[in-house]
C-alpha cells in the first residue's frame, strides 16, 4: 500500500473522479474529486500539474451540475497556477482560460468570455495549427458565444469548422462530434431551421443512446429538448 499521499494513489483517485463524472455520477465524483484536490494540495502543493488537473476536473462537475459560481472560482485558481508553472501560451493555460470562459457563458457573461475565446482560438491555431483538436474546441466554444450574441452567419461558420474536423479525425460517433451537431442543431434553430435542427438533434439522440445509454444526463437533456422544439 503507497498510502494516500503518493502520486500514485492520488492519481488512481483522480481518474476514478473522472470516470464517475464522465458516466454522469456527478455527485459521487464531486465527492472523490473534492476529496482528491484537499490532498493534492496539502501532498503535493498548489501548483503541482496533478492538482491544477485535479482543478480543472472538479470545476467541469460543478459546470455540469449547474454550480457555475464554485466552477468559476476553481477556474480562476487554475487560470493563476498554469500560467505561473507554465506562462500564458502553454497548451494548458489556454485549455485553464477556455474553461473560465465556458464558465462565464454559462454565467451569462458573454462580454467576459468573447475576447478569452478569441485569445484561446487565435492561439491555437497559430501554436497548434488547424487540425489540432484544441483549435477545433476553441472554434466550437466561440461559435456557442457568437450564436448567443446573435450573430448566427460568423456563428454557423465556426462551428461548421469544428464539425467537419472532428468528424473526420474522429469519426461521426464521437462525443465531440455529437457536441459539434449538437450546437449545430442550436444555429439552425436559432436562424429559424426548425426542420434541419430537429433532425440533426434526432441523430444526436441516436447516437448517443447507442453510445453511452439513454439514460445519461447528456442523452435525456437531448431528448428535452428536442421535444421542446415539437
Amino acid at each position: 500500500w503507497l498510502g494516500k499521499g503518493h502520486l500514485s494513489t492520488l492519481t488512481l483517485k483522480l481518474n476514478l473522479g473522472s470516470t464517475l463524472s464522465s458516466s454522469g455520477r456527478y455527485q459521487e465524483a464531486l465527492q472523490v474529486e473534492q476529496e482528491v484536490l484537499s490532498e493534492t494540495t496539502e501532498f503535493l502543493g498548489e501548483d503541482h500539474s496533478l492538482t491544477l488537473r485535479c482543478l480543472h476536473n472538479l470545476a467541469s462537475t460543478f459546470y455540469s451540475v449547474g454550480m457555475s459560481d464554485d466552477a468559476e472560482k476553481l477556474e480562476v485558481k487554475m487560470v493563476e497556477g498554469f500560467k505561473r508553472k507554465h506562462g500564458d501560451d502553454h497548451p494548458d493555460t489556454l485549455i485553464a482560460i477556455a474553461s473560465l470562459a465556458s464558465t462565464y457563458v454559462a454565467q451569462k457573461k458573454l462580454g467576459q468570455a468573447l475576447p478569452m475565446q478569441e485569445e484561446v482560438m487565435k492561439a491555437t491555431t497559430e501554436n497548434q495549427g488547424p487540425d489540432h483538436h484544441s483549435t477545433w474546441t476553441s472554434q466550437h466554444n466561440l461559435a456557442m458565444t457568437y450564436r448567443l450574441l446573435g450573430r448566427l452567419d460568423v456563428a454557423e461558420r465556426l462551428a461548421r469548422q469544428a464539425l467537419r474536423a472532428r468528424v473526420s479525425h474522429l469519426g461521426e460517433k464521437h462525443a465531440q462530434s455529437l457536441q459539434s451537431h449538437f450546437e449545430m442543431a442550436h444555429i439552425y434553430r436559432a436562424q429559424g431551421r426548425i426542420g434541419e435542427a430537429r433532425q440533426v438533434m434526432e441523430l444526436v439522440i441516436r447516437v448517443r443512446t447507442e453510445t453511452i445509454g439513454p439514460k445519461h444526463p447528456h442523452t435525456l437533456l437531448s431528448r428535452k429538448i428536442l421535444k421542446d422544439w415539437q
